[in-house]
């Protein structure tokens, strides 16, 4: 049974999209604003429903409340999204003159979808890059005013200019094998729109959000953004045959089928049965990223191979440390020539992040001592509900 509060969450999203035409009401019905707010920001959808609450913030001391809260969110949101816009263009087409080929990635390709592009939230901007040559992009991030150290992540590196933050990808996602067969295809289908710049297929775009989707499920995140542009994406014209093989082949048809439903119920097109009230109420605590309690967890159900939650925590401290030899490869090329290295780079990974990351906050993160069989178990259910072949994967 969905709160007050989250049925006018809900109700806010639909009216904010289209799918509802009359306001959200609070009726005489006593409402937590602050909770409320609370959500949105978890659920990083203040862009999208912020201007019916502009419009409805004279109706009731609710609505008027929850608009004085969440003004001063919204101007600074504002302004870094604009920032962002901006700095965008200029990246791209720097990295395009450059002779480097680039395909904008997650809210910079889906602002597009949504009824006006300022209602998608972006907090930063990805950009997939081919090929990858991190001293030649450093310099020419030097050149717009961006900053970055050294080369730090096998996927992705960051490069930061004030409130702005750009992911320079390498690859699309933490897997290998079928994954990595499907990013060589979808570089031959991606289409070009100017210069170096290009864009996913429909289809294309669709796996990939998917895929980045299941990533961060593992964790206990299920945003209400990443829901709203599951439904805006399912209603493009496709080519489901071509979908539908790739996402078996991936592993996701399951997944997506139940993410799709999911999507639904929050536009109000379908009624949740009980793995969508699981997924939702997920949605509602823990919003687009999670919690640290859920991340712990996720990592551990994911690991624990049936062995119980002393290896489940032992296995994911191993793994974090240590990461396997196709990940190393990625951050390491030299890996592979000469495999035999390995143990070599490790501890030269391990010293990289002594010497230049928080120490502190990476033994936080790498403390599960907190995360109870309890935690585990609502995980479980939680992962069961929107992939029921996860786990089995894993194991």
């Amino acid at each position: 049974m969905m709160t007050n509060e989250q049925k006018y969450l809900l109700s806010l999203i639909r009216k904010s999209m289209g799918k509802q035409q009359n306001n959200p009401q609070t009726g005489s019905e006593a409402l937590d604003t602050g909770l409320v707010a609370d959500m949105i920001r978890k659920n990083g959808i203040l862009m999208t429903v912020f201007p019916v609450i502009m419009e409805q913030s004279g109706q009731s001391e609710n609505t008027e409340k929850i608009y004085s809260i969440l003004l001063q969110n919204f101007i600074s949101t504002s302004k870094r999204v604009h920032s962002l816009a901006s700095e965008g263009e200029t990246v791209l087409k720097a990295l395009g003159d450059s002779g480097f080929d680039c395909i904008g990635l997650k809210g910079w390709y889906l602002r597009k979808l949504y009824p006006d592009v300022s209602m998608r939230q972006v907090t930063d901007l990805d950009i997939l890059v081919r090929p990858y040559d991190f001293r030649r992009i450093r310099k020419i991030m030097d050149q717009t005013g961006f900053a970055c150290g050294v080369e730090s992540n096998w996927k992705h590196d960051d490069f930061t200019k004030g409130t702005v933050l750009v992911e320079m990808h390498k690859r699309l996602s933490d897997e290998s094998g079928s994954v990595s067969e499907w990013e060589r295809r979808m570089w031959d289908r991606a289409v070009p729109s100017g210069g170096h710049e290009y864009y996913m297929s429909p289809e294309d775009f669709y796996i990939f959000h998917l895929i980045h989707m299941h990533t961060h499920f593992q964790y206990g995140c299920m945003g209400l953004n990443r829901l709203i542009d599951t439904w805006l994406l399912q209603n493009r014209p496709m080519n489901e045959d071509y979908l539908s093989q790739e996402l078996e082949n991936i592993g996701l048809g399951t997944f997506r089928q139940r993410m799709e439903k999911l999507s639904c119920v929050v536009m109000g097109e379908e009624e949740p049965d009980d793995d969508c009230r699981i997924l939702l109420d997920f949605a509602f605590r823990y919003g687009t990223f999670g919690s640290g309690a859920t991340y712990k967890a996720g990592r551990i159900v994911s690991r624990e191979k049936g062995n119980g939650l002393f290896r489940g925590k032992l296995r994911s401290l191993i793994s974090a440390v240590f990461l396997p030899l196709n990940r190393m490869k990625a951050q390491y090329p030299v890996l592979v020539k000469w495999p035999i290295l390995l143990p070599f780079y490790w501890v030269k990974r391990i010293a990289h992040y002594c010497i230049h990351d928080n120490l502190r906050i990476r033994a936080k993160m790498l403390d599960y001592s907190s995360v109870s069989e309890k935690d585990c178990d609502e995980m479980r259910r939680f992962l069961d509900s929107g992939d029921p072949e996860f786990l089995g994967r894993r194991s």
